[in-house]
């Protein structure tokens, strides 16, 4: 998992370990949800595709947990995909 560029970029973005481990944690969960090989093939999924799948998430997201943990669960993705969308 560490050689993957997108994953290195995004782990470097973020100074605190503590947050660093909570963003991967939850961004992993966006990637078993979908059974993505790895981070890097988010980046090959068309746009529209990709927004589709975020929504899905999201949706599916809100019926399982409180407001506050949902914030903080949809931030790694939203992230890392910033930092995707700059380099």
């Amino acid at each position: 998992m560490s050689n993957q560029r997108s994953l290195l970029l995004f782990e470097n973005s973020i100074k605190s370990e503590a947050t660093r481990e909570k963003y991967l944690y939850y961004l992993s969960k966006f990637k078993d949800f979908y059974k993505l090989r790895d981070y890097d093939s988010v980046l090959q999924i068309p746009t529209e595709k990709l927004q589709e799948m975020v929504e899905d998430y999201v949706m599916d997201l809100k019926k399982r947990v409180n407001p506050k943990p949902f914030q903080l669960q949809c931030t790694p993705f939203s992230r890392f995909l910033r930092q995707m969308m700059l380099n």
